[in-house]
């Protein structure tokens, strides 16, 4: 089973790489879930008490999940659209969507402390999950090898984030059964498979040494942007490259009216999600009124998401209140790495 680490995002399959523990670690399916599964009481005990113990589990279990898969619609899906405080470790009104469960009958929300966030979290992940589908499904080719390469190709060097989801989708939809993925007798190698990450690594080295020859073929100098032309920028020319920045990352833009924004210099739209953003040219370090004004525009807006963007940097205190208000946060590091897929893009435009 695939599982998301709600402490730093990452996938997995047993525990988590980054993290190195299982405690935070959502399965994709409730089923494997540490409730529902038989803790040892010692090898007498096991004898005679195993089967039992067993059998209760399994009872307790198909009660959950039916009651789960029962309520997942509407309740569990429209409670996380509700919940715009989602990826902290405490939910909105949270209490008021136990008791409603509760009236319905799901009383084992009660014998199992913290299930409710557990069955939470799965949801969400299901629908990250589809959205990955849906966005990966035209890049299956006719062998792992072929989607892998065409895969990595549009996502760049964020294959390494994603490429547990493209396994396990591999795994879920029997695909490829004869690749390297498979052991003999057909069953999944869910640990980090070497000659999958090494074909990647290789895969992903080549696109960067082709994207970077065309680069030097048909580079528009006059086009180039450097880190320091962006430092020359007063406020709105920064807001104006910020819209031709991400619609060549493949965004919908809206900027909006100078000086009337409440908050929002820009919108950017991909895949139905939309995101405010603030952006900020400064010389000094970038403080919590800026995460602070993201924040209230993204409510005032009803945006899914908001990022304030510096090609300066941010203080602690700043990106301590953006990890707790969801607000994402770009310094000059990651502004340049923008730029450099900016630069890649413009070639002989």
């Amino acid at each position: 089973m695939i599982y998301k680490c709600y402490e730093c995002d990452n996938y997995n399959f047993n525990s988590c790489t980054k993290c190195g523990t299982s405690d935070k670690s959502i399965p994709l399916d409730p089923v494997f879930y540490p409730e529902f599964e038989y803790k040892s009481g010692g090898f007498v005990s096991d004898i005679f008490f195993k089967k039992t113990e067993l059998k209760k589990i399994d009872i307790k279990l198909d009660s959950v999940l039916s009651k789960y898969h029962e309520f997942k619609t509407p309740y569990f899906i429209n409670y996380c659209f509700l919940a715009d405080d989602f990826g902290t470790n405490s939910f909105k009104d949270l209490d008021l969507f136990k008791q409603v469960l509760l009236n319905l009958g799901f009383f084992e929300l009660n014998e199992y402390p913290g299930l409710l966030e557990k069955l939470i979290r799965s949801t969400q992940f299901k629908f990250d999950y589809d959205d990955f589908v849906k966005r990966t499904i035209h890049h299956i080719k006719e062998s792992l090898f072929a989607s892998l390469e065409s895969w990595i190709e549009e996502k760049g060097n964020l294959y390494i984030y994603d490429l547990p989801l493209f396994i396990h989708y591999i795994h879920e939809n029997l695909l490829f059964k004869k690749s390297i993925l498979y052991s003999e007798n057909n069953e999944v190698t869910y640990l980090n498979h070497p000659d999958v990450y090494r074909f990647c690594a290789e895969t992903y080295f080549k696109i960067r040494v082709k994207r970077f020859q065309l680069k030097l073929e048909d580079l528009n100098t006059e086009l180039f942007i450097t880190i320091h032309a962006i430092d020359d920028m007063d406020g709105y020319e920064f807001e104006d490259f910020l819209v031709e920045l991400f619609k060549k990352r493949g965004y919908e833009v809206q900027a909006t009216r100078k000086g009337k924004d409440q908050g929002a210099d820009l919108f950017v739209e991909s895949f139905g999600k939309k995101m405010v953003i603030q952006a900020k040219n400064y010389q000094g370090t970038v403080g919590n009124k800026a995460v602070q004004e993201a924040h209230a525009a993204k409510d005032f807006y009803s945006c899914d998401s908001g990022m304030v963007i510096t090609n300066s940097t941010f203080t602690a205190s700043a990106k301590e209140l953006a990890l707790g208000t969801g607000i994402e946060l770009v310094d000059r590091d990651r502004l340049q790495r923008y730029l450099d897929d900016y630069n890649y893009s413009i070639g002989g435009d």
